[in-house]
């Protein structure tokens, strides 16, 4: 079964952000790659809901896309929605 992926507003804005801090700081062929290791784990997400870890805070998931960043995601009946992106090394609430 394939699941419905949804970005929360919140997450699609830090999507937006975390690609333009990494081709600001790195470049673009960088940016490049942290998205498409995005949209890898998302595909992974859309074939099994729970491939990732329970998160710290109750009711959603962790996934870690790269050392920099993780993807925040929470299981709404069939659907997946995305929450938010966070910094690894800045945010340690999840």
């Amino acid at each position: 079964m394939k699941y419905k992926v949804v970005w929360s507003p919140r997450a699609q804005k830090k999507h937006i952000e975390t690609l333009k801090n990494v081709k600001e700081n790195w470049n673009i062929e960088v940016a490049e790659k942290v998205e498409k290791m995005i949209q890898t784990k998302i595909s992974l997400l859309e074939q099994n809901k729970e491939l990732c870890p329970i998160s710290k805070i109750k009711g959603v998931r962790k996934c870690v896309i790269s050392k920099q960043t993780s993807l925040v995601y929470r299981i709404k009946n069939d659907a997946i929605e995305i929450v938010t992106l966070i910094d690894n090394k800045a945010n340690r609430v999840y």
